[in-house]
């Protein structure tokens, strides 16, 4: 038979996976969410450079006024241009790579490239059919964009004169060092780590009293299953004192079902319901008349009529309660037979529920090779070659067919 958990056991090892999935899940949404305010941290700081740089430029200069667009070849422009190159030098964030300005009607005035630049056709292109949907209607916005390998952040923003006044339009692209970006990830890092410790840190303490609380939840659990297990245990008892000279027959029935719903492959919770029904089985028994029960000889017809009430009397019982509601399938219908001769609604194949016709294998096995007070026991073999005769009108051919495997070992174990 399979190796089965505790409760204990298992209600530990869904804590743990659990806490560790939530743990898990809490990092790596925290470092994703770092990892994205470090970009827009970086952004800022970008955005602000420019501002600054155009403000400068564009106050002190002041060339944008109405008379110098209407000369592109005014000195003081050309002289603007060259001194707004001169000024951006490299910083240690990164620079200026290409710069588009634009008049407010969406004119290109010019456009300027850093020295170090040696892609200027590729960012010229690349931009020219960036602004093409960007003028007026998205002013103001930064994207992080990859052109040629390399990383560049594309602002585009207003370009205002001294008076506050929106003069033009500046497209630009900004291309962010190495060092800047290895700076702001490994910071990211850093917080990451440190906020993934303390998620880890409070994880364990948490896990710590919630595994207390669970240990204890769970004592109490197998004390209630404990005492519905007794309880269980101590009515198949009654039962089968009532039906024969040992009370052993319940606990032969049971393994004999749980080996064979084993082999045929059944769920742990549908063994679970073979066991409780197991127990049960012949619970209607009780409202028997100890003359027909424990008559030693043949019951009449009239007498195998009020035997057979024994599954509805214990269906009746049982009806009623939750934990035991789920075994009413074989209290109900053990004795039902394939060929729909059976009782006591006369079920045929598919109709009987499938831990029915499980139940009825383990319980004629039993009867046939155990004592009653109507017969001595029969042989395994001889056991068998009843029961074989039986295939397809009482027992389901591959139900069967399995129990042959194994009914060697129950009957040499346990009979």
């Amino acid at each position: 038979m399979k190796k089965k958990r505790t409760l204990k056991s298992f209600v530990n090892k869904e804590l743990v996976i659990r806490f560790m999935a939530v743990t898990s899940l809490l990092s790596l949404g925290l470092g994703f969410t770092t990892y994205i305010i470090a970009r827009e941290k970086l952004k800022l700081i970008i955005v602000e450079l420019a501002k600054d740089r155009l403000t400068s430029f564009a106050g002190v200069y002041d060339i944008f006024s109405e008379d110098n667009l209407n000369n592109l070849d005014n000195i003081e422009f050309k002289q603007a241009v060259r001194k707004f190159r001169e000024r951006r030098k490299s910083s240690d964030i990164g620079y200026f790579a290409y710069v588009r300005f634009y008049d407010d009607y969406e004119n290109l005035l010019t456009d300027v490239t850093h020295p170090r630049v040696d892609n200027t056709d590729i960012l010229k292109q690349y931009l020219m059919e960036k602004d093409s949907s960007f003028l007026k209607a998205d002013l103001g916005r930064s994207y992080y964009e990859t052109v040629d390998g390399k990383r560049y952040l594309r602002l585009e923003i207003p370009l205002i004169d001294k008076y506050d006044n929106k003069i033009g339009y500046v497209s630009s692209l900004f291309r962010i060092s190495p060092g800047t970006l290895t700076f702001f990830r490994f910071t990211a890092f850093l917080i990451t780590m440190g906020a993934v410790l303390i998620i880890v840190l409070t994880s364990l303490i948490l896990f710590s009293v919630i595994l207390k609380l669970a240990n204890r939840v769970t004592s109490y659990s197998n004390r209630i299953l404990d005492a519905n297990i007794d309880t269980l245990r101590i009515l198949g008892n009654a039962i089968a004192e009532r039906d024969s000279e040992t009370n052993t027959h319940n606990y032969r029935v049971v393994i004999y079902s749980v080996y064979l719903a084993e082999a045929l492959g059944f769920s742990d919770e549908t063994i679970r319901v073979i066991i409780k029904g197991s127990f049960l089985h012949d619970l209607g028994k009780i409202a028997i008349p100890d003359g027909i029960l424990l008559k030693p000889g043949k019951l009449d017809s009239e007498e195998f009529d009020i035997m057979k009430t024994h599954t509805v009397k214990g269906y009746s019982i049982l009806q009623n309660s939750e934990w035991l509601h789920e075994a009413l399938d074989i209290v109900l219908y053990h004795h039902e037979k394939i060929s729909g001769k059976g009782y006591p609604e006369g079920l045929t194949g598919e109709l009987i529920p499938k831990i029915a016709k499980v139940f009825a294998i383990a319980d004629v096995f039993d009867a046939l090779t155990s004592k009653r007070p109507y017969k001595d026991p029969f042989s395994l073999e001889k056991t068998m070659e009843i029961m074989s005769e039986d295939v397809g009108s009482h027992f389901e051919p591959l139900y069967f067919e399995k129990f042959t495997t194994i009914s060697k070992y129950l009957y040499n174990n346990f009979a």
